[in-house]
Order: structure tokens, then sequence, then C-alpha cells
């Protein structure tokens, strides 16, 4: 018989896109693997199959943010479709706290979340007019890390005191207390461009600082940074086109620096042979020196493309379509004036969770393939995705002052989430 059920609400209204896992128990104690559906857009799963209708079924029912998960066993023969009510979820409640007088309202707070099993999600909300904030209707197992916007922080001359700590359901009074930050001032010498931005971006070398600021480069050259906290920060100038990032370049600076100096960086150019029927092919490329990411161009066109590096760097570029996920046409050292065509190679998913100690928020985690020593950057994080080639990977942490810890070596682009854990 076919496993087939419908999940609704306590007032009997169907519930979208919950997660429902099975696992099957027979008398003679072979447990085949866990079967895995989610609910149509009226509550509805299917399972598969179970070919003993005397088993014993386990089942696990991982709802959208709003609910609480559903754990229970049905003993066969047991009554098909199945029937499973999730109760309503808990809240989360919390404030801002700063100095008198500073507007607290409207800034936008963002609650990620891992379930077991299941895949990240991701909760908006808006705090009112006195700082307080409240996620509502979340599952009871449910546990989140907070981030604010750093930059709409930095608008209003604040900055988190310190790291945000990870909330649970249920929980209430969070306080978030905000301090007013430190600035950096500097300037772009050379010829600048005309028709593209140029934008300074600061990363706290302190471990515990979460995310970065960033401010305009004006026409004459300067920037000014605000609301940073106390301490060294890596600065990078970007240059952003229409249809492109560029690193140009890489200083240090203390919180307070009043000269900050970036040399307007020679550009060069990589030309890229695509398919005949190219359509929507993107680049991604990682400093060889720095192992951060340099460079992001999209709408790539054929035959050759030609994509912007600076002279005198070098890079791990990676091509790849997206319009045919799951492929990319090279992955190849290059630096200014080569040109190079490979033949596809189906990009795998390399999973990794980390556990253990604290990601910093301004380092960069790196897929190093263990024969090439090619290089792709991890997005997301404590759970991160890294699309590469088949083959061996070690796992690389590159903090902001370009310091490396392999925390895992040899992992292979199976699709399964590998534990990783950091020192």
């Amino acid at each position: 018989a076919r496993i087939t059920g419908v999940v609704t609400d306590a007032a009997g209204r169907p519930v979208v896109g919950a997660e429902v896992r099975a696992r099957l128990k027979y008398s003679y104690l072979i447990i085949p693997p866990p079967l895995v559906g989610r609910t149509d857009e009226e509550g509805k799963f299917d399972l598969g199959d179970d070919p003993q209708e005397w088993s014993t079924l386990y089942i696990d029912v991982l709802p959208p943010p709003g609910y609480r998960s559903v754990r229970g066993a049905r003993r066969g023969p047991y009554e098909l479709p199945l029937s499973f009510v999730l109760p309503p979820g808990v809240d989360v409640t919390g404030r801002l706290v700063a100095a008198e007088g500073v507007p607290l309202g409207g800034l936008e707070l963002l609650a990620e979340s891992m379930l077991d099993g299941a895949e990240p999600s991701r909760v908006h909300v808006t705090t009112q007019d006195d700082g307080t904030f409240r996620i509502a209707g979340v599952p009871e197992a449910w546990t989140a890390t907070l981030q604010l916007d750093l930059d709409e922080l930095a608008k209003r001359g604040l900055r988190p005191e310190s790291a945000l700590e990870p909330v649970r359901a249920g929980q209430s009074g969070v306080e978030i207390r905000l301090a007013a930050g430190g600035s950096i001032r500097g300037r772009v010498r050379g010829e600048l461009p005309t028709d593209e931005a140029l934008v300074v971006r600061a990363w706290p070398h302190d471990v515990t600082a979460r995310g970065s600021r960033a401010a305009d480069v004006d026409a004459g050259g300067a920037f000014e940074l605000n609301a940073l906290p106390p301490g060294p920060h890596a600065l990078e100038l970007w240059l952003n086109g229409e249809n492109e990032s560029l690193l140009l370049g890489v200083v240090d600076a203390e919180m307070g620096g009043e000269d900050v100096v970036f040399e307007m960086p020679k550009l060069g150019m990589v030309r890229v042979e695509l398919p005949a029927d190219a359509e929507d092919w993107w680049a991604d490329g990682v400093s060889t020196t720095s192992h951060h990411r340099a460079l992001e161009v999209w709408g790539l066109t054929g035959p050759v493309a030609a994509i912007r590096v600076v002279q005198d760097a070098s890079y791990s570029l990676k091509v790849y379509s997206g319009s045919w996920p799951g492929n990319t046409l090279a992955i190849a050292r290059v630096s200014d004036g080569e040109s190079f065509r490979q033949p596809f190679r189906s990009e795998l998913d390399l999973r990794v969770r980390f556990v253990g100690g604290r990601l910093p928020a301004n380092a960069t985690l790196l897929a190093r393939h263990v024969e090439t020593g090619l290089e792709s950057v991890f997005d997301g994080r404590p759970w991160s995705t890294a699309e590469v080639p088949d083959g061996a990977y070690d796992v690389v942490l590159v903090g902001s002052a370009r310091s490396e810890t392999v925390v895992a070596r040899g992992l292979r682009p199976t699709g399964a989430w590998h534990e990783v854990r950091l020192p």
C-alpha cells in the first residue's frame, strides 16, 4: 500500500510545505532507508509503497514557520491515509537597547534557523518604534542565530556591542545592546572610473565581531566608514559595474584611522571561449594570494567572453552556466591576457555543517581541490555548500589577517552533510 496522508493545523486548514519523514521497522528487524515527502497545497503527502503492511511506522513532521513539529508511531496494520494535526508555534520576544534618544524603530532583524534534518529557514522581522521585536509562531525545537543590517545600523552611528547570541523558541526578554561606533577615513589615488561605483568594505579582525560595513567612494576618491567596532580591520576596495564586482585591493587599518590610502590598480582581461549556444553564464574568482572571493561576473555571452581582472593578480576562476545549473565549463588558474576553454564538467554539492567553535563573520571558507589546489567558496553558515566538480577537497578557513586553518581533509561532494568541528 502507498503511504499517504494529510497535515492540517488545529482549525483543519492544510499545512503547505511540511516535510514528512517516515522510518519503517519490520518484525524481523530489517530497517529500510527513511521515506521523505513534502505536503502540497492541499496539505497532502505521498511517501511511496510499504511492502509490509505489518511494519511499524515512525513519523516525524517538520513544519514551516508558525507550527510545532509532531512525532509519532503507527503500528501495522495502520489505516490510510494518515492524518497529522500541527499545534501552533511559540514566540520569541526581545528589544534593542541603546543610548537614550537613539531611534530604534524600523530596523530589520534576520533569524536564521536550522531544525534537524530540514533545510535552513530565514525569518525577517522589523523592530517597533521602541526597539521591541517579536518572532512569532516558531516550532518548539527551533533555535536561531540573529543578524542585524549592519549598514543600516551604521547610518544611525550604531553597532552591536557584542556578538549576538543564539535564541530558542519561547525565549522572552532577549536584549541586543547597541553602542556607538568609530570611523575610518581614507581615499583612493589614481584614475577613478567614471561610469562605475567604487565601494570600500571593512571586516573587523576580531573573530567575535559579526559582519562588515560598507561606504561609497565619492567622485574625489574619498570615503568614510562609520559605526565600526574597536580594533584593526581589513578594508576591501571593490569595483561594482553593470554585471560585475571586482576586488581591487585590500589594506589593514585601525578604527580611528584618518588617512588610509588605496592605489587604483591597472586592470587587464581574461577571455573565455563559451559554447555556441551559451546563455546566462557566470564567473566567480578567488584570489590565489589572499584566498578571498575576488570577482563575480554574470550575464556572460559567447562565443568569447571578456572578464576584467586586476593586471598583476592571479585567480582560481570558475565559469558556469546559470540557466543549466550543475554544469561548469572550466575551473583554472588565470591571469591577465590569458584565454582558455575546457569541456563541461558536472557540478556536485560539497555540503558541510560546522560545529564546535564560532565561525568568524569575516572569514572565508574554501573547498580546495587536493590534486590541483583550485578553490571554490562555500556559501552560507553554519550549514554551507560549495558547488564543485568531483574529487577530494580540503576545507580551509581563511581569516581576515590571511591566516589559514585546514579544518577537514579529503571530503568528497556526495551531496550528504559532512560534520566538521571547528577549532
